[in-house]
């Protein structure tokens, strides 16, 4: 296991799907219990998210950070893109990369699809935290949770070539994401760097970007169809379930976070910030991480 640090040597998950393997980067540092970081599932997603989370928690934890197949810098080949796809690999990286059971915290979409698997593999991690979690993508958010026929077709017609990266330009143009990002991602639209921002569109820019982002828009990664059907999942699971509801979220997104966290098995904190509070504020996030997971004992640096 590498040192503490900012920064490790990169490895590759080389991850087998059905239709192709898919070569996932994730970064391994620190010391003691292992502690799985999740990034969200957006176009704009990537474990660089939870690197300040990281460097913190890598004092008293073996941190693995990871990226998701399709998102950040993994390679990104035309596969069906669902939610059953996402727990496969979830399952596979876990059973894989560990000897025990680690201890997750994850964001956004990421922590709706470890709350998923969680429920249906009972003992694969230890703790959970959810950060901002979330469980409808954006078209069916907008739509008031209706998931129409055409959303499908949309999903198919940005496979296609041609049509399909225009289609995708338009929601990944650099002034869509700056808007977005201000908007939903961050409570300071002060963080919204230029060079976070180019960061982030890089990402959006790389060779199939657009197969797993349809899939996100659209619903198809939505580890559930309803309300009902998400806390029922959250109801399921056993081991120690943190809830971290950040000030500023989104209504919709922080009206599913209130119905979470009447749940008598969660435990949650509301901390500053927006969908992204790890990332805008890592060390409230990592305090809390310390208090509810073992070895919370020792002090953040």
């Amino acid at each position: 296991m590498p040192g503490t640090g900012s920064r490790s040597i990169p490895h590759k998950y080389q991850w087998i799907a059905k239709e192709a393997t898919v070569a996932v980067p994730y970064e391994r540092w620190g010391e003691g219990p292992p502690l799985l970081l999740l990034p969200a599932l957006s176009t704009i997603s990537t474990r660089e998210e939870w690197r300040a989370v990281a460097e913190r928690l890598s004092t008293s934890f073996a941190v693995t950070l990871v990226d998701w197949p399709g998102f950040g810098q993994s390679t990104r080949p035309p596969l069906r893109y669902n939610r059953g796809l996402y727990q496969r690999f979830l399952l596979s990286l876990v059973r894989d990369l560990f000897d025990e059971p680690p201890a997750v915290a994850a964001a956004g979409h990421g922590a709706g699809l470890a709350v998923r698997t969680a429920s249906r593999a009972p003992d694969l991690f230890s703790h959970l935290a959810l950060a901002a979690p979330t469980w409808q993508g954006p078209f069916p958010t907008m739509l008031g949770g209706d998931r129409p026929a055409w959303l499908s077709f949309l999903y198919w017609l940005i496979q296609q070539p041609v049509v399909g990266p225009a289609l995708y330009r338009l929601n990944a143009s650099r002034p869509m994401l700056e808007k977005m990002s201000k908007q939903h991602v961050f409570a300071s639209e002060s963080r919204v760097t230029d060079e976070w921002l180019n960061a982030r569109y890089e990402l959006t820019q790389q060779p199939g970007a657009r197969y797993a982002a349809a899939a996100f828009i659209t619903g198809r990664l939505d580890p559930a169809h309803s309300r009902e059907e998400f806390l029922g999942y959250l109801q399921r699971i056993r081991m120690p379930v943190l809830l971290l509801i950040p000030e500023d979220a989104p209504d919709g997104s922080g009206t599913e976070m209130s119905y979470m966290k009447q749940l008598p098995s969660v435990e949650y904190r509301t901390l500053p910030g927006s969908l992204s509070l790890h990332e805008e504020f890592p060390k409230q996030v990592s305090d809390e991480l310390l208090a509810f997971l073992p070895a919370g004992e020792a002090a953040v640096a």
